[in-house]
């Protein structure tokens, strides 16, 4: 890619918050990869984008991670608790009144300011971890046109091995295992972000990557940590989806339409996945 580059066809940005980030109007591989649920899925999510619980407490994680100073500056707490001690509920008037208190700040509850700590300090100990993360740029945007559109991503650690360029991200899971994160990945179309970011990054600066990292850390104790290497395999696999995404969402562009689940059948045949079927019940 970077040979036929004759002039810079996006750019990075630093010290972007998060809010300034999705204010960006351009295609992300968050937005992205609705299309591949359906299109009218692609659709909602575009009208009506949410923000969960487990979003808001990534975001946390990152911050205390990569950018500790701006972490203060950016949430706030709701330490509000009910009677039985758990988390007061984010309704009625105190709670309109803490978020009249602190507009602008991303909030989140005690609990997940805990669990966000707590993650914290488990990348802190991973040596692995910290030989990416004791050097380079934090919550690095990057914006380029490519394939014919505006993209946008926004990468959580941009750093050198030596002059090699590494693209360093994390990410929470509730099982870190080999297995049981290929499989997450899979459904939550990771390999098309880390394949989507490589590209964007050489199509921005002419420069190929030389590492895809992704540190992964368990949501709940021990938080365990794990340092995954991305090959160029998975890269490969993550394009082809990525591309794919494309061209199903530039048909539903051209004609205008945004079909459900169903594809407009109305009805499908079920069946359960492929290894519930025992060769012997058919023999």
């Amino acid at each position: 890619m970077s040979a036929q580059l004759k002039q810079p066809v996006g750019s990075l940005l630093y010290g972007q918050s998060w809010d300034e980030y999705r204010a960006i109007k351009a295609l992300n591989n968050s937005t992205l990869k609705h299309i591949d649920v359906s299109g009218a899925h692609y659709q909602e999510n575009l009208r009506n984008p949410t923000e969960t619980d487990a979003l808001r407490l990534g975001i946390a994680a990152h911050c205390l991670v990569l950018e500790p100073r701006r972490y203060d500056k950016e949430f706030a707490v709701w330490r509000r608790r009910g009677e039985s001690g758990s988390s007061a509920p984010r309704r009625g008037q105190h709670w309109e009144a803490f978020v009249r208190d602190w507009p602008g700040r991303t909030i989140i509850t005690e609990d997940q300011e805990t669990d966000a700590l707590t993650m914290q300090s488990a990348i802190y100990r991973c040596k692995e971890a910290v030989e990416y993360l004791s050097f380079g740029d934090p919550e690095v945007t990057m914006q380029c046109l490519m394939h014919g559109r505006s993209f946008k991503g926004r990468l959580d650690w941009l750093t050198k091995l030596g002059s090699a360029i590494a693209l360093v991200g994390i990410k929470t899971a509730a099982d870190i295992r080999l297995d049981g994160f290929s499989r997450a990945a899979a459904r939550l179309l990771y390999h098309c972000q880390w394949a989507l970011y490589f590209d964007l990054y050489e199509a921005i600066t002419g420069v190929r990557p030389v590492e895809v990292v992704e540190i992964v850390v368990e949501k709940s104790p021990p938080n365990d940590v794990v340092v995954y290497v991305i090959g160029d395999d998975v890269l490969k696999v993550g394009r082809a989806k990525y591309l794919e995404l494309l061209q199903k969402l530039d048909q539903c562009e051209r004609d205008n339409q945004w079909p459900g689940v169903a594809g407009g059948a109305g009805k499908q045949i079920f069946a359960l996945p492929s290894y519930m079927y025992d060769d012997e019940i058919y023999a």
